[in-house]
């Protein structure tokens, strides 16, 4: 049995959608560094996150970052964002996230997005 926490419940702090500096769109992050983006993420007091980029991730991405997060204590779960051509009723874009475990292989999720069908009016 895991008595990491033994108080029973509590409320901890997450952020399930956090782009990186690797972002592919809409990248607001000018020259964030790595070391920066990690350092703001750990002085948060955040405990969870969902590292965010749009349809894929670089592959230092779910590697790097990752793992430095996790090593300050910080869970991480993979989150994809899709933009979908489908639109609300009042005709805005909607987005889709996919958030995987923390702990699937980023090899995992690469297999997954080879094999997932698209279509593109």
């Amino acid at each position: 049995m895991n008595d990491k926490f033994e108080r029973g419940s509590e409320w901890r702090k997450w952020d399930l959608h956090i782009h990186t500096p690797k972002t592919h769109l809409n990248n607001q992050f000018n020259d964030c560094s790595i070391d920066e983006y990690v350092s703001k993420i750990c002085e948060s007091g955040i405990a969870a996150v969902g590292l965010t980029n749009y349809f894929k991730f670089d592959n230092d991405e779910l590697g790097e970052i990752k793992q430095r997060l996790e090593k300050n204590g910080i869970v991480v779960f993979p989150n994809l964002e899709f933009r979908i051509q489908q639109q609300n009723k009042d005709g805005e874009e909607m987005h889709l996230h996919i958030i995987f475990s923390n702990t699937i292989e980023s090899m995992k999720i690469t297999n997954f997005l080879g094999r997932l069908k698209t279509i593109d009016n």
